[in-house]
């Protein structure tokens, strides 16, 4: 009975530590509702003014050292919005849902959008700021080696 309950208590502590709505799950991380005037992003005429940190995860760092002779490549493509103060909010991740299920690259899915969510945008001068819709962002993890004779 005691195994039991523990093994209980295991399982449920587990299904708190995982959200399948953020942007590694195929959900959509840093939730902001869209309240005022907006544009599609194509039309904005934003300037990226600064960009976040990004960390290169060890789930496919292994995968990269594993590949070393042939180099190693993976982009995580995101679609995100943009506030009037240049933040970038409801980071979805745009690319193969089958992605979502690999550990290694939900992982570079989630470090993808934890950078994305630190981006500073700037709107043109003169312009009123709304939200900018629906802007692509595509963050690409690769390694490449070379030898030298």
């Amino acid at each position: 009975m005691k195994i039991q309950l523990i093994a209980t208590v295991c399982l449920l502590g587990l299904g708190a530590c995982t959200t399948p709505d953020r942007v590694d799950f195929g959900g959509t991380s840093y939730v902001q509702a869209v309240s005022g005037p907006s544009q599609p992003c194509e039309t904005a005429n934003l300037r990226r003014q600064s960009r976040a940190e990004l960390v290169y995860p060890p789930s496919l760092m292994a995968i990269a050292y594993a590949n070393q002779s042939r180099g190693f490549s993976y982009t995580v493509p995101l679609t995100f919005d943009v506030t009037p103060e240049g933040r970038a909010v409801n980071v979805r991740f745009a690319g193969n849902p089958a992605d979502t299920t690999n550990s290694a690259k939900r992982e570079a899915i989630f470090n993808a959008g934890e950078s994305l969510s630190g981006y500073q945008f700037a709107w043109p001068t003169g312009s009123t700021p709304g939200y900018a819709l629906n802007c692509r962002q595509e963050i690409n993890f690769s390694t490449s080696y070379q030898t030298t004779p």
